[in-house]
């Protein structure tokens, strides 16, 4: 689908989503046990050996801490699967009540074998959800019940260095804060993705789209474009509003960066009227170092 497409290169940061509290979480791991442990009554009964009551918490793909949690207990997850086909992944979410979805802006999990930049993977990020391998999805089927997604994040460390982020950082700061909370947005025809797919993952990055150019600076205002689309951006240049590129977006969500510098695609950096000069982020720098 259009939305598995993969997306061109490039490097910069943050949405959030509402985490499981520990205590929600606690209930989950409880009813799976509950389960377990009625499951071993009825073996015992039958006078066949009991299986293991631990083995859904057998060690997972990735070893770091987690990044997100299962949503409310009471809602069943709608996973979102991307750039892989998992026919038992689905027959497991289907057999456990959750349900498989396509929309980047209901989906509760994303569920990957590796780090892609598909609009699905972007906007996950961007909204923080848990991006876990199907690891997790395996081990819930074990359980006979959807587990925690403590310890099943998606470890890619090869794509974590081309790209210069760690996921399971960008997850939590996408959390704590949605990257471009605050911020209006307006896309130009000929970006790519295309513009319907760009504005989705602008939009899940906490900002409002501009269904038209802003002809007027204004703080946290700025255009993505593209150099065909550059003679269109006159009247947003004139007024000292940042034009980028689509890799503001792309590379910002991963490392969770706001960069209105590296990424200006008109070449200013100094444009903005006098008094209103950008808050141009350079922390980029920084927050890479603390990263490695």
């Amino acid at each position: 689908d259009a939305a598995s497409q993969q997306l061109p290169a490039g490097r910069s940061r943050r949405t959030q989503e509402r985490t499981l509290s520990s205590s929600q979480e606690s209930g989950l791991v409880a009813g799976c046990k509950r389960r377990v442990a009625s499951q071993s009554e009825s073996e015992k009964l039958s006078s066949s050996p009991p299986q293991a009551k631990t083995r859904r918490t057998a060690r997972p793909l990735s070893t770091r801490s987690p990044s997100g949690s299962l949503p409310d207990s009471g809602s069943p997850p709608k996973i979102m699967f991307t750039g892989m086909v998992d026919e038992d992944g689905v027959k497991v979410i289907q057999q456990l009540g959750g349900e498989v979805v396509e929309s980047v802006h209901d989906s509760t999990h994303l569920v990957t074998d590796r780090i892609r930049r598909t609009v699905k993977f972007l906007c996950a990020v961007a909204r923080g959800i848990p991006v876990v391998s199907p690891e997790w999805l395996k081990m819930c089927g074990k359980s006979s019940c959807f587990l925690s997604t403590r310890g099943f994040l998606l470890d890619d460390s090869e794509q974590e260095q081309k790209f210069s982020f760690r996921l399971a950082e960008s997850l939590e700061k996408a959390r704590e804060e949605p990257l471009l909370k605050d911020f209006r947005v307006h896309v130009t025809p000929g970006v790519l993705p295309e513009p319907g797919q760009m504005e989705s993952i602008v939009q899940c990055s906490g900002a409002t789209i501009l269904p038209k150019m802003p002809r007027a600076y204004k703080e946290k205002t700025l255009v993505i474009s593209c150099p065909d689309d550059l003679p269109k951006c006159k009247a947003a240049r004139d007024a000292g509003v940042p034009v980028l590129n689509a890799e503001f977006i792309l590379t910002g969500i991963l490392q969770q960066t706001v960069d209105l510098v590296s990424y200006r695609l008109d070449g200013e950096s100094d444009s903005q009227p006098e008094g209103k000069k950008r808050t141009a982020t350079t922390q980029s720098a920084s927050s890479r170092k603390k990263k490695r």
